[in-house]
């Protein structure tokens, strides 16, 4: 006769609260602390999401996108700094021609024109060091505030030492065009060159120029000889706008107003000057008497260390900035700056 052999399950040797929990797969009651960390942890979680949607409201409302206005404290200083950005769009892609800071004295009448390279290498806070012509590209893809031109504009205040009190973006096109609704504007070339693209040439003395040509006299990079130097070319720039303003003094005010509103700042370009501000600056400038600067004694040549960026930079010689924020403290006061103009 055979006896039955009978197997009992090892969780039957245990007592019934553990065999339990051994077939619930161990679940049991957290403690006191384990929930304090699981509803901390919760709490981290929740206010992130918050902190993320807020942020994301944030860089895409109206106001984050704007860049500060605020000329009525250069008024009260008696100086008016104006960014004055110039740009090439192409193909859906804005690029950075020139960036010059222009000073406006309205009890005295005085202009200064400082042109800040576009090449010049410099820090931009917490992205790292860039050429200043991307910080248009660099404060666009972060979220800046005032996207790109606000980081283009607080990198000039941090370059110069200066306050930016508001600023003015200058489309080729947009200038170009006001240019020709003008009827041309009249030059005083200093030095004479050939441009290759177009086989222009244009030779020393004043000469008057429609919307195209004064773009190519300003812009190209086609130049033949010495006045192909990123300096010369900054010179020409600043010739055209002090051109534009001057052809601008012989307009009845109400065609003036007209010209810039629809025809620059209801185009590519831009502004957060009022209609008020632009009346008085304007007003306030003497063409005949705007001093030009270069920096170009201060600066040397460099070669970049980023591998994507082969072409060559500028910066101050040691990359010190002491003697460039000098320049654009005292320049309407100080010897100096007589060298620096061309």
């Amino acid at each position: 006769m055979h006896s039955e052999i009978i197997t009992t399950p090892a969780f039957s040797r245990l007592d019934p609260e553990t065999t339990a929990r051994l077939r619930r797969g161990r679940s049991g009651k957290a403690t006191r602390a384990q929930s304090a960390v699981e509803y901390t942890l919760f709490a981290v979680f929740g206010l992130t999401i918050v902190l993320s949607l807020v942020a994301l409201i944030v860089i895409n409302s109206p106001q984050h996108k704007m860049v500060p206005n605020h000329v009525a404290d250069g008024l009260t200083q008696g100086r008016v700094n104006i960014l004055v950005i110039g740009t090439t769009t192409r193909d859906g892609r804005t690029d950075t021609d020139s960036i010059m800071l222009v000073s406006v004295k309205p009890q005295t009448h005085q202009t200064a024109m400082i042109s800040v390279p576009r090449d010049l290498w410099v820090r931009m806070g917490r992205y790292g060091t860039h050429r200043l012509g991307a910080a248009e590209a660099v404060g666009q893809a972060s979220g800046y505030p005032g996207e790109g031109t606000g980081l283009t504009a607080d990198t000039v205040e941090q370059v110069t030492g200066q306050p930016v009190h508001a600023y003015v973006r200058l489309e080729g096109k947009d200038l170009k065009s006001t240019i020709d609704a003008m009827g041309g504007i009249d030059i005083d070339v200093a030095h004479s060159f050939f441009e290759s693209k177009s086989r222009d040439r244009f030779y020393r003395g004043t000469q008057h120029m429609d919307g195209q040509r004064a773009i190519r006299f300003a812009k190209s990079h086609a130049v033949v000889g010495p006045q192909n130097d990123r300096f010369a070319r900054e010179m020409r720039e600043q010739q055209v706008i002090v051109a534009v303003l001057k052809k601008l003094e012989t307009l009845p005010a109400q065609q003036r107003d007209g010209l810039l509103h629809t025809r620059i700042f209801n185009g590519t370009s831009s502004t957060n000057l009022e209609s008020s501000q632009i009346a008085l600056l304007t007003g306030a400038v003497h063409t005949d008497a705007v001093q030009h600067v270069s920096l170009e004694p201060l600066m040397t040549v460099i070669d970049l260390p980023s591998i994507g960026d082969t072409d060559e930079a500028v910066q101050p010689r040691g990359g010190d900035f002491t003697q460039l924020r000098s320049i654009a403290r005292d320049v309407f006061a100080s010897p100096t700056v007589a060298l620096l103009s061309r």
